[in-house]
């Protein structure tokens, strides 16, 4: 029931090379012997080696955690959570609607992978549409709904608990490189920022997604409401706040990196959130929200100097206002997210 998983010994070069895809997928039984498969390996993760193999008849994409996250800092998590992930995807197959996960094919304890179907044709990241400037009032409701619903049927499961008691992942790819190196590199916010970690690590209601984020939400093509939920390998049994925190970070983060559009960021919040609540129907609602948007201020900051920044804060100014509203959700301690959406329009001057 502890938060350590065993260290793993796979090392950068135990991953499995692109070129022995297919052979790998073939002898696993996931594709058929004998038929011709392509296989390219899929760009914009940063913790896991993504491919794509695909038959005349069948797409799968093969998903292997890697040791070293690819990014600046030096940021490790141990191979593991591949398997976490897989086992989570099942869990949320069970609980959301069809077809918002897509369920494990194959795992592979010995390479630290699992495969799993391709997204529909036509789908695409959440992130990319909110980048261009598509702002579906259906997709928020439904990012909102989903999350509540993950949350609500969850909530009080004793076998889950047990499942994902383990949050050594959590603390590795979010806690350490999110709230404890951004309170080392923002001294002024770090006891608030302490108060949060603490209050976060205390919290074990339901299972939480941990990187529930616009890059990890796929939308289908032709209904915007047709949202599936992607990247798992951070669930843990813990507190709902920290979701709800992850995905507003990206709509205020965007609110204040592309200020013209602010006011339908804003407005996408207020219609998750809304959603949230009457999914989730949480116990504590005025508590919940408290927490969520004292984490936002929290995250937001770490978007900006944790070891994870988002790419698109790409001017001093940008990341100068993203700091002031991390600074004024914390240190002002604001408590609702009607609040936040005040202070961030003030800040951007909209």
């Amino acid at each position: 029931m502890g938060d350590k998983e065993p260290p793993s010994e796979q090392t950068p070069e135990s991953a499995l090379p692109p070129e022995e895809a297919s052979d790998y997928l073939r002898a696993a039984g996931v594709l058929p012997a004998g038929e011709q498969v392509s296989v390219e390996e899929l760009g914009g993760g940063v913790s896991s080696q993504v491919l794509r193999a695909e038959t005349d008849e069948q797409c799968v994409v093969l998903k292997q955690a890697l040791p070293k996250l690819r990014v600046a800092d030096d940021w490790r998590s141990p191979v593991e959570r591949a398997l976490t992930e897989a086992r989570a995807a099942t869990a949320l197959a069970r609980l959301l609607p069809p077809g918002a996960v897509l369920p494990p094919l194959h795992a592979d304890a010995q390479r630290h992978l699992f495969v799993m179907p391709c997204a529909p044709a036509g789908a695409e990241t959440w992130k990319a549409k909110l980048l261009r400037g598509e702002l579906a009032t259906a997709t928020a409701r439904r990012v909102g709904e989903l999350l509540g619903l993950l949350h609500r049927r969850s909530r009080g499961d004793a076998a889950l608990a047990r499942e994902f008691a383990s949050r050594e992942f959590f603390l590795t790819l979010r806690v350490e490189p999110y709230l404890d190196t951004t309170a080392e590199r923002r001294p002024e916010l770090a006891g608030a920022i302490a108060r949060q970690k603490d209050l976060l690590l205390a919290t074990r209601q339901c299972l939480v997604h941990g990187d529930y984020s616009p890059k990890n939400l796929l939308v289908g093509p032709d209904d915007p409401a047709a949202v599936i939920v992607l990247d798992h390998e951070v669930a843990h049994w813990g507190d709902p706040a920290f979701d709800v925190a992850f995905c507003l970070t990206h709509l205020h983060t965007k609110s204040v990196a592309f200020h013209e559009r602010a006011s339908g960021y804003l407005a996408l919040a207020g219609e998750l959130w809304g959603a949230y609540l009457a999914a989730a129907r949480p116990p504590d609602p005025d508590g919940l929200e408290r927490h969520a948007v004292a984490l936002l201020g929290c995250i937001i900051a770490a978007r900006v100097d944790g070891k994870s920044p988002v790419e698109y804060l790409q001017t001093p100014a940008a990341k100068e206002t993203a700091r002031a509203l991390a600074r004024t959700i914390l240190l002002d301690e604001l408590a609702a997210l009607t609040e936040v959406a005040a202070a961030t329009r003030l800040l951007v001057g909209r």
